[in-house]
């Protein structure tokens, strides 16, 4: 149902509307839930770039983040870096309490990990915890963001901090269900 929502509300948007770059957004988080990455990284770019335009940088940093995410989680962490540079440091510092941010930290804290900055990815793990309780409105969002979060604590060497994060996605699970590959994925 969000993908056939989120692609008529990408449909009717004219392409200067103010919506679009939400409705790109939606439609890209949309289709990573039901297990089709094709095309989600044009779409996050394309919503990027509409969110510019708009002068939105709220939308166009949050979706940087998603595609820093799904770029780390494929392994292209020059991708991730790269993309994570865009972000100005300001909008980040506005975006710390907003949920649709969580992506863009969670990758902020794998990176840290790569660069062996280890005090850096706990310092930025302890601010996550504070937008821990505002993931429950959208349920695939939010379970997105919680196995980003995961990951982020198992490169901080932190299980226990992964199976919370789990469970917290897994009593969404239970009230959401069918949420595509995301079970599958909190599983693994």
């Amino acid at each position: 149902q969000m993908l056939a929502n989120a692609s008529l509300a990408v449909a009717q948007e004219p392409a200067d509307g103010h919506w679009r770059d939400f409705a790109l957004w939606l439609l890209a988080i949309a289709k990573l839930t039901n297990g089709d990455p094709a095309g989600v990284d044009e779409l996050m770019a394309d919503a990027v770039a509409t969110a510019r335009r708009a002068g939105n940088v709220g939308i166009a940093s949050c979706a940087v983040g998603h595609r820093a995410m799904v770029a780390a989680d494929l392994g292209d962490w020059t991708k991730a870096a790269a993309l994570l540079s865009e972000v100005d440091a300001r909008a980040v510092a506005q975006l710390g309490g907003y949920p649709s941010a969580a992506p863009l930290f969670a990758v902020r804290i794998r990176l840290a990990i790569r660069r062996g900055d280890v005090a850096a990815a706990r310092q930025e793990l302890a601010n996550l915890v504070l937008l821990r309780p505002t993931l429950t409105a959208q349920a695939a969002f939010a379970v997105m963001s919680l196995i980003g979060f995961a990951r982020a604590y198992l490169a901080c060497g932190d299980p226990a901090g992964a199976r919370a994060v789990l469970a917290q996605a897994s009593d969404i699970l239970r009230r959401h269900p069918d949420l595509g590959v995301l079970p599958a994925k909190v599983a693994e």
